[in-house]
């Protein structure tokens, strides 16, 4: 609000500056030559004075937001999801690259909030969302849907009403619970923050409540909100923002939404002062992994803390890797889980002018498993790198990246692929899936393991005047072989 006036006044200063500078010129400029050139230069400049946020209003009623995210079918082929305007839509591509359905999800409603989509090994994918009728931040209801391999809605046709309170609700996490049901966690807005959670069994019955289970409540800002679910309980691991400090907190749940820990959580990271990019994992023994980043210098420091099903630490915080303090990913395996992180060009004293992409593997007790792996090392300073990662079978690992510059000069999306050695699969520097440029410019890629040993990478495009959007498919075979790639402009 405080730029509107500024940029008004700026505006009319510009073009009385304009006027005067035209009635002097008219007035006290002898020759015709001069005086035409020196018109139509101010003309220009109120041209494009007047022209500029025009297009820009124009561009911004085309630009409405617009997320995806992509699962696995279970069967070789993926399930994308993407919001715009009040709608979910939905899309099943086989392993062929054909689509076998679309679907819509929603109730029309004047704006949809974040959204999650989670998928099970059964084939099914579950949505979770929040719905508002006006603007504003409040109030959002939420509500959930369970949908089988074919389309088919299984939890009726209104969804499941998840929470009915009208306050501003983010939803947050989905946990399959392996039974067909699913957990779902998200943070409450309203004169401080609280979590909640709700429990809906595999026919759509709400269990703990109309409005879910509240684990804590928080003057303090809530953020990094994480659900894992080990056995018979699940873990509820967030972070609470004090001033300049940052702290983590688990709650631990059992299938009757009963806190197994003191009211309000469990500190549990040791020494630190602000905790960030804050990742939890079962480490498939009946307790949980934390992964997350202290502080905002570069590089940070990334620490991992092991707990049991009490959550008591069975292994204190340690400092695995250091990197550049934006977002780090976790992806877990069977015998631990791996990590990646960018390290920025500053911090390298081998490559003083270039961004490198790291990767690692470490076991549950966070012993290094592999070499350290630079899998990228960019050609120069300019942009960021976007990456994500994804796992097969529990071994192999997948990592997709883009080394983004600028919508004007483009980018380059690649993928490589590691077996349970870390030797890289798909050469030494991965392959390239595609470019960008101008017309299209891509958003952070998603990776979708085929569980064939090969994968699907995928992008949202826009142009630039966000008029069309462009999601990207390509398939890679188990040896890194393209076996289908597919551009269309998301138009139902």
């Amino acid at each position: 609000m405080g730029k509107l006036p500024f940029l008004v006044i700026a505006y009319i200063f510009i073009l009385l500056f304009a006027i005067v500078l035209f009635v002097v010129v008219v007035k006290f400029t002898k020759r015709k030559a001069l005086k035409n050139f020196l018109l139509i230069a101010i003309l220009a400049v109120v041209f494009v004075t007047l022209i500029i946020p025009f297009v820009s209003l124009i561009r911004s009623s085309y630009l409405k937001p617009v997320y995806i995210d992509a699962v696995s079918d279970n069967s070789g082929g993926t399930i994308v999801s993407l919001w715009r305007n009040g709608v979910i839509y939905l899309r099943r591509l086989g392993s062929d690259g054909k689509t076998i359905w679309t679907k819509q999800i929603g109730h029309g409603s004047y704006r949809i909030s974040f959204y999650k989509v989670s998928s099970n090994n059964s084939g099914r994918v579950v949505l979770f969302w929040g719905e508002s009728q006006s603007q504003g931040l409040s109030p959002y209801f939420l509500y959930a849907q369970s949908i089988d391999a074919n389309g088919n809605c299984l939890w009726g046709g209104n969804d499941v009403l998840i929470s009915s309170q009208a306050v501003y609700n983010v939803p947050c996490n989905i946990l399959n619970n392996g039974l067909g049901g699913a957990f779902f966690s998200w943070i409450v807005v309203k004169d401080g923050y609280e979590i909640r959670i709700q429990r809906v069994d595999a026919l759509g019955n709400v269990l703990w409540g109309k409005d879910g289970k509240q684990i804590v409540s928080s003057k303090s800002r809530i953020g990094d909100l994480n659900l894992v679910g080990n056995l018979d309980r699940v873990f509820v691991v967030w972070t609470v923002e004090q001033e300049n400090n940052s702290h983590i907190y688990v709650q631990i749940l059992d299938l009757d939404g009963n806190n197994l820990l003191q009211s309000g959580g469990l500190r549990i990271d040791t020494n630190s002062w602000y905790c960030r990019n804050v990742y939890a994992l079962s480490d498939n023994s009946g307790g949980a992994i934390i992964v997350f980043q202290e502080g905002y210098e570069d590089p940070a420091p990334i620490y991992a803390i092991r707990i049991d099903s009490q959550g008591k630490r069975i292994v204190e915080k340690v400092k695995i890797a250091s990197g550049e303090p934006s977002y780090i990913r976790i992806a877990p395996q069977k015998d631990g889980f791996i990590l990646s992180w960018v390290v920025s060009p500053r911090t390298i004293p081998l490559f003083p002018k270039q961004w490198t992409l790291h990767i690692q593997k470490f076991s549950y007790l966070f012993t290094a498993l592999w070499d350290e792996k630079v899998v990228y090392v960019s050609e120069g300073t300019e942009g960021r790198l976007d990456f994500n990662l994804g796992t097969s079978d529990g071994y192999d690992s997948f990592v997709v990246w883009q080394n983004v510059s600028s919508p004007a000069k483009g980018g380059l999306l690649y993928a490589q692929k590691l077996n349970s050695e870390g030797k890289e699969l798909w050469g030494s520097s991965g392959t390239l899936v595609s470019s960008y440029n101008l017309l299209f410019y891509p958003s952070s890629p998603h990776v979708v393991p085929d569980g064939a040993g090969g994968m699907i990478v995928i992008s949202l495009m826009k142009n630039f005047w966000g008029t069309k959007y462009i999601i990207f498919f390509q398939k890679f075979s188990s040896s890194g072989n393209p076996l289908w790639a597919k551009g269309a402009i998301w138009d139902f």
